[in-house]
């Protein structure tokens, strides 16, 4: 974070969440079909093969936010919400089906620290079942690489950007607001319309806390990371002197007031373009994000289930909950794991939103595939 004092980085976290809470409302308003969605089941066991087999054929559409949509035919491409728009004098609403992976959509992965993107990421370039599948990248002769080439069926051109795919080429670990500034300049410019469909995966807050301060601990910066905002570049203060932060004490991680794991997935979703790239300047004029689809690290085998729904994308494997991370290794007390929620007061209530709107979507696709 930059140097702000606690009262205005306060203000700041509980204006930003303020604000993709009422986004993440009106969109779930907009989805519910009728009152009888307001009590939501839990239902866990649809990896069973049969209730597999009885949802293959549902495609689900309703978007936790919408897609955002290129006009690359200026010098300067200009990402904006799918919705609305004039297009030769008529006014017209673009955005009517799925990710098309032969048109020019484009998935792209919002990598939050901690929260399983590695394992997310890994699935989409290696366990995806595709006509194309996606290949080592050609670099020079000796030298590794974990990146992979996902190319469409149609064309050679590529339709993830991640981590795996094109690397950290938007920053290490880049949020919503350096994504959308940097990714339409990426790709290149063309007379077509491209359409950007963000994904992220969210976890509950203590435990993604926990397993930050582990990796840290570890020797874990993130040093290199910054963030891309109206036009400039800001690089990030941290809370060490030196080389890295290894061997810090709990205590220690939890009293640096400019820590960026305090609500680091509030922070990460945020439009810092429209509230001040500084943190300040904050308004009503704030909008919140589109991002098409979320996940849940606590609740992997569901993720599997909706994501194969929304972009009509099969994987080959079975995802699997698992509950042995670092995380689940610390044994702190009431009182420690009260002071943590502190915190990220903003992210424990994305959070909460978040796993009711995951189980409404879950509830939505069984209505509808018996509809």
């Amino acid at each position: 974070m930059f140097h702000i004092s606690s009262g205005i980085l306060a203000s700041r976290r509980k204006f930003i969440l303020c604000l993709i809470l009422c986004v993440l409302m009106m969109v779930s308003l907009r989805t519910y079909y009728s009152s009888s969605f307001r009590t939501l089941p839990k239902y866990t066991n649809y990896k069973d093969t049969a209730l597999r087999k009885q949802y293959s054929s549902f495609h689900y559409t309703a978007p936790f936010f919408q897609p955002t949509v290129n006009y690359s035919s200026t010098k300067i491409s200009k990402s904006q919400p799918i919705g609305k728009y004039k297009k030769n004098g008529k006014e017209t609403i673009p955005y009517e089906k799925n990710f098309d992976i032969n048109g020019t959509d484009i998935i792209v992965f919002l990598h939050m620290q901690k929260t399983g993107g590695s394992t997310f990421g890994r699935h989409l370039v290696f366990d995806l079942q595709l006509e194309r599948r996606c290949e080592k990248k050609l670099i020079k002769k000796n030298k590794k690489t974990k990146k992979r080439t996902c190319l469409r069926p149609s064309d050679d051109s590529e339709w993830l950007f991640s981590r795996f795919t094109t690397g950290w080429a938007c920053g290490l670990h880049a949020d919503w607001t350096s994504l959308t500034e940097c990714v339409p300049q990426y790709f290149p410019l063309t007379n077509i319309t491209r359409r950007y469909f963000y994904i992220t995966m969210l976890r509950e807050p203590v435990a993604r806390y926990l397993s930050e301060w582990k990796h840290v601990a570890r020797g874990a910066t993130w040093d290199t990371s910054y963030l891309l905002c109206n036009g400039k570049k800001y690089d990030y203060t941290f809370c060490w002197a030196g080389e890295n932060w290894s061997g810090v004490p709990l205590s220690e991680f939890m009293n640096c007031s400019t820590n960026m794991a305090n609500n680091r997935q509030t922070y990460m979703l945020a439009d810092l373009k429209k509230i001040g790239c500084d943190g300040s300047g904050m308004s009503f004029a704030t909008a919140g994000k589109e991002m098409v689809f979320f996940g849940l690290t606590e609740r992997q085998k569901a993720t599997q289930f909706l994501f194969e729904n929304s972009f009509n994308l099969k994987f080959n494997i079975d995802f699997f909950d698992r509950n042995d991370t670092y995380a689940s290794s610390v044994n702190e007390t009431e009182d420690i794991i009260h002071k943590i929620r502190q915190l990220n007061a903003l992210d424990v209530d994305l959070y909460e939103y978040a796993v009711k709107l995951f189980n409404e979507r879950l509830n939505q696709t069984l209505r509808f595939s018996k509809s």
